[in-house]
Formats: C-alpha cells, sequence, structure tokens
C-alpha cells in the first residue's frame, strides 16, 4: 500500500523570495521594490493625475472655488500662503490626512 503525501508539511515550508525552500526559523528577505514602483514613486506619480482630475471637465469659476476651498483649510506652508497653488504644493497638500476632508467640504461648498 503506498503511503498518502502528507500536504500539510508541503504547505508548512518557509519559501524565499526567489522560490527556495529556507531552512527551519529563518525569515525571507524582504524584495527591494524599483523607484517607479516604490510607495513614493507611486504618490508621486499618482499625484499629478489625481490634481489634474480633481480640476478636469469642471467649469474654470466652480474649478477656482474648489481650489480656493481647498487651500483655506490648509497651513500657508503647504498652500504657499496664496489663493494660486502650484502642481508641487498640491502635491504636498495632497500628502495631508484631511486631504480627502477638504474636497468634500469644497466641492459642498461650491454646490451652495
Amino acid at each position: 500500500m503506498m503511503d498518502k503525501p502528507n500536504y500539510f508539511q508541503s504547505y508548512n515550508k518557509v519559501i524565499g523570495a526567489t522560490g527556495e525552500q529556507l531552512a527551519p526559523g529563518a525569515v525571507p528577505p524582504h524584495p527591494v521594490l524599483a523607484p517607479s514602483i516604490a510607495p513614493g514613486g507611486i504618490t508621486g506619480g499618482l499625484n499629478g493625475g489625481i490634481t489634474g482630475g480633481i480640476t478636469a471637465g469642471i467649469p474654470g469659476g466652480i474649478a477656482g472655488g474648489i481650489t480656493g476651498s481647498i487651500t483655506a483649510g490648509v497651513p500657508a506652508a503647504i498652500a504657499g500662503g496664496v489663493g494660486n497653488v502650484n502642481v508641487a504644493s498640491m502635491a504636498s497638500m495632497m500628502q495631508t490626512p484631511g486631504f480627502a476632508n477638504l474636497v468634500q467640504q469644497a466641492i459642498r461648498n461650491v454646490s451652495r
């Protein structure tokens, strides 16, 4: 009679980043992400698209109102201290935790 394979044992092995079996107790190394797919690269690339997407297709006056409402709730250092927001300050602003809340409030303000 043939022995059944021990499936639990095969699933319990520790596998390394390249598929090799590691010694018991070994910790697999974390893969190093290329700069373009590292978290900073992803958010940096998305910021420009999101910034454009906020005002794309919105009439100029409304878009200006949204931009002004967003910057009203942002510290002057981030917003540049002026009503005009450049891409760099928008990217910094989008990293702040309350950015989504600011956008929602701006849309509500303009919609009144």
